[in-house]
């Protein structure tokens, strides 16, 4: 799979009820690197598969099963042949 860019969805993203910028990570986001990946976009808007796997440290492997899974809940979308951004 290509991942291009993911993002992180806007009306998922922030509970009003909070003061602080963290966003709220939604409940069927089980694993702990989808969830990472998910509050690193939430925060940067964009980034490529290499910029994730950089970033988090994560191996760019389990990355693509994480952002799948990410994508298949409607939680992020690709953005080009490399960039992954928030879904809308």
């Amino acid at each position: 799979m290509l991942v291009e860019s993911v993002g992180v969805s806007h009306h998922v993203c922030h509970d009003p009820r909070r003061t602080d910028r963290t966003p709220t990570v939604p409940s069927t986001i089980e694993s702990a690197q989808s969830k990472l990946v998910y509050v690193y976009l939430a925060a940067t808007r964009e980034a490529t598969a290499d910029e994730l796997a950089d970033a988090l440290d994560v191996r760019k492997l389990g990355l693509f099963t994480g952002l799948a899974t990410l994508e298949a809940h409607g939680y992020v979308e690709r953005d080009g042949p490399e960039a992954v951004t928030p879904a809308d």
